[in-house]
């Protein structure tokens, strides 16, 4: 194993109940740490002969992927590797408490995508971009929330995303018994809203909509009851 830093990753609520005496910023740089060098997780490009276990292949997946759970996922996507190795491998990462996947959410009223999950790192600052990182780091802060209403309060929640056929995307769905609590657009600034979550919030009137920014100033709610503001406005509500 690479004698380089090991990365800082978390658990996964009931998903490792092995581990419930965990700390509960075990999501992201300041977690426990596991056996995953972050430069393993760094690799790239990786050759499909790699990804397949096919010393012969030798052919350069042509993807910024800045994660292996990025690479399979594309690889997958794109017909590169078998969506049963990329699985498998997914997996891995997945039981490593590397990354963990968020699920979509689907409804009978909505066209929603019902198989395709998304995955973030447990250490969101192996993310280089801004956008995607921040966006990361939001998962992982709602991540630990969601495990901390499961654990402690028992709540049935889950986190999941919206995205449908239409191309309509809402980052984050907080759900409890099914139904949709929570609706969570990350913006790296001052954005307008993004279709998706006015979709969704028209949809689904009762749930709280917010479109949360990084580096964003302003602060007010639209017509529609969708609550424009700073990212800290939220998070410092979900401890």
């Amino acid at each position: 194993m690479s004698s380089g830093r090991l990365s800082a990753l978390g658990t996964r609520g009931r998903n490792a109940r092995a581990s419930a005496g965990r700390p509960l910023n075990a999501y992201g740089p300041s977690g426990p740490a596991c056996l995953v060098p972050a430069a393993a997780l760094r690799q790239v490009p990786i050759t499909l002969a790699c990804a397949r276990g096919d010393a012969t292949a030798g052919v350069d997946i042509p993807y910024p992927a800045k994660t292996l759970a990025s690479i399979f996922a594309y690889g997958r996507k794109n017909s590169l590797v078998s969506h049963k190795l990329a699985e498998h491998w997914l997996q891995i990462l997945e039981r490593l408490h590397a990354i963990f996947r968020v699920p979509p959410f689907g409804a009978a009223k909505i066209r929603a995508v019902k198989k395709e999950r998304k995955h973030y790192n447990l250490d969101w600052t192996l993310v280089s971009e801004n956008g995607p990182r921040f966006e990361n780091l939001v998962a992982c802060h709602l991540a630990k929330w969601v495990d901390f209403e499961q654990d402690v309060k028992g709540r049935d929640v889950e986190l999941r995303y919206f995205r449908d056929v239409d191309g309509r995307e809402v980052d984050f769905v907080v759900c409890e018994r099914a139904q949709p609590k929570l609706l969570v657009e990350c913006k790296w600034g001052d954005d307008g809203i993004v279709r998706g979550l006015s979709y969704l919030k028209e949809r689904f009137a009762a749930a709280d909509a917010w479109q949360i920014s990084a580096t964003g100033k302003k602060d007010y709610v639209t017509p529609e009851g969708i609550r424009v503001a700073p990212a800290l406005t939220l998070l410092r509500t979900l401890v």
